[in-house]
């Protein structure tokens, strides 16, 4: 509710210059819960209309991400088990390749990220001040407050519907080229509804909301 009502105050133009970044887990063998199929009857046990079970879940991928109002950033697959170094890596190389190419016109750079132990590391802090980052911590467990939740979700549902089982030899190569294909209207968007989102949760006094 206070960090809402912080930011409220922030013209619209605010968010522009900011780059909302967030980890997101994906799996080779997605989920297919409320998937519907159109069959006549007695096909239901037909290859087709079967998901068959992955042992252990297939595996996942570990991605780590940004968006900006000038589309979606450079992406990376992580290694299992993050650590400070490897996301100062990721500073360094994704998160510089972004600003460098989305961020050639903008005065000042601003970038979210969650309050994870990796991210407030004493050598990241360091790296945001060599850098002069203007960096937002996210509150917690605020997921509604963070548009790339959006974007994460759609991405997903693109692979489901393009490539609902990701075999483990092209598995990253699918996920970056959906990324990349995600258009810069609709990151746009998603940044430009950061008033209504805050809004949202300021009349929901730091409840629930839509987003």
């Amino acid at each position: 509710m206070e960090w809402a009502k912080e930011y409220a105050q922030k013209p619209a133009n605010f968010w522009d210059s900011v780059i909302f970044s967030d980890e997101s887990s994906f799996h080779l063998h997605q989920a297919m819960r409320g998937t519907y199929v159109w069959r006549f009857q007695n096909e239901d046990l037909k290859p087709g209309f079967v998901q068959e079970t992955v042992k252990f879940g297939g595996g996942s991928l570990q991605v780590w991400g940004c968006l900006t109002s000038q589309g979606v950033g450079w992406p990376c697959s992580l290694p299992k088990g993050i650590d400070s170094d490897t996301y100062l890596g990721i500073l360094r190389e994704e998160l510089k390749y972004t600003i460098d190419h989305d961020f050639k016109e903008f005065k000042g750079v601003i970038f979210q990220q969650d309050v994870a132990s990796v991210h407030t590391a004493k050598v990241v802090k360091g790296y945001f001040r060599k850098q002069k980052y203007t960096v937002i911590p996210s509150p917690a467990h605020s997921p509604d407050l963070s548009p790339i939740e959006n974007l994460w979700g759609d991405l997903k549902r693109r692979l489901m519907g393009k490539h609902p089982e990701i075999s483990k030899k092209n598995q990253w190569e699918v996920i970056e080229a959906e990324w990349e294909s995600t258009p810069k209207e609709y990151c746009a968007k998603l940044l430009h509804s950061m008033p209504q989102r805050l809004q949202a949760v300021i009349a929901a006094r730091g409840g629930y909301t839509k987003y």
